[in-house]
């Protein structure tokens, strides 16, 4: 069916005056000449501030596209997007976090490059900003499979007859890590994937306060709950080899490894509590996944070949293997992983690689 709305910018809002302008006057400045239609969703999710207020206040009620705010009670960011979606009538669906901004071509790329070419994703590179200093992160596509990728869910267009017809939405749970689960989602259920490699996002990594600066032990754990929801909406049996391969990379890289680094910086090299928290965090994700029928996620080719080098430069070689030490329950075994983890970031740093 042929839909009047070309693409719908979704935009979850809690608690961000300070940041929304920003990224509202992003977009304004690309829709002054926009050549097809559009709308941008924004969902408040409860904020308590001067978010709507100053979104307001900053939108260009002249431009074509509309304006459109919803407001609920706060649900959390993954409840938010799944509202924008339920409402939204474009061909193509964007996500946007309030606190980031689009780049100067993010518009015009999605015409040319995006528009009418019937890809279920595309996908494009997008600026890392840190306090002292911005990075370039390219989506690598040197390789034939796409659970590689970001599990950022804002660096990519969606298709929305796709994510509609394979009824793939966020967990609805105020929980953290919400974009995993999503994109396990969009990624077992499609190769029709298209990659720009070109930075059409920024994506700030400096505020103190955002959900990934501010993990807990309840937060990490939350990632089960997560994965859970994600599987819950995946047939298994419908998976030929190839993509239970790709499944099981995906967690063995989103849920297990990225843990790693998030359970060292939460218990301050603490060994015992790095050993006793991270082991059962891996038993409940073992548990979960024998549920579904999927066997040790390490036990894996693809990991092993890693040939995007996803792995092997967040652990260096033998990189299974320091999976299964980090993950062991053996103290021992984790004060050897966290010194030689330590020994391979701080040689990265020294290499200007890090």
């Amino acid at each position: 069916m042929s839909k009047n709305k070309k693409l719908s910018i979704i935009i979850p809002v809690y608690n961000v005056e300070m940041y929304i302008e920003r990224c509202i006057k992003s977009l304004i400045e690309q829709l002054q000449d926009v050549k097809f239609t559009g709308e941008v969703i924004v969902v408040n999710d409860g904020s308590r501030d001067q978010s709507v207020k100053k979104i307001q206040e900053s939108w260009d009620y002249k431009l074509s596209w509309p304006l459109i705010i919803i407001n609920q009670a706060n649900s959390g960011v993954g409840s938010a997007r799944n509202k924008g979606l339920s409402i939204s009538e474009g061909e193509y669906i964007a996500f946007i976090d309030p606190d980031d901004w689009v780049m100067d071509k993010y518009i015009g790329t999605f015409q040319e490059k995006v528009l009418n070419k019937n890809n279920d994703v595309t996908i494009f590179s997008y600026t890392q900003k840190y306090s002292d200093e911005n990075i370039i992160i390219r989506e690598k596509n040197n390789f034939n499979m796409n659970c590689f990728y970001d599990n950022s869910v804002w660096n990519k267009f969606y298709r929305s007859d796709f994510l509609k017809l394979n009824n793939i939405e966020f967990i609805s749970s105020k929980v953290p890590f919400e974009d995993v689960g999503f994109i396990i989602q969009v990624f077992t259920k499609t190769d029709n994937v298209f990659h720009i490699d070109l930075p059409l996002y920024c994506y700030d990594n400096s505020r103190i306060n955002s959900t990934m600066n501010s993990l807990s032990e309840e937060k990490l754990l939350d990632m089960v709950l997560v994965i859970h929801h994600a599987l819950s909406r995946i047939n298994i049996n419908n998976l030929n080899e190839t993509k239970v391969n790709e499944l099981k990379y995906m967690i063995a890289w989103h849920v297990l490894a990225r843990h790693i680094p998030k359970y060292i910086k939460l218990y301050k090299f603490n060994i015992f509590r790095i050993t006793k928290n991270s082991h059962e965090y891996f038993k409940r994700v073992l548990l979960l996944l024998s549920e579904n029928s999927i066997n040790n996620p390490f036990n894996n080719k693809i990991l092993e070949d890693d040939s995007a080098k996803y792995f092997i430069t967040k652990l260096g070689k033998n990189h299974v293997n320091k999976l299964k030490m980090f993950y062991s329950g053996n103290i021992f075994k984790v004060i050897i992983f966290v010194f030689k983890y330590i020994l391979f970031k701080m040689a990265k740093r020294g290499k200007g690689n890090d």
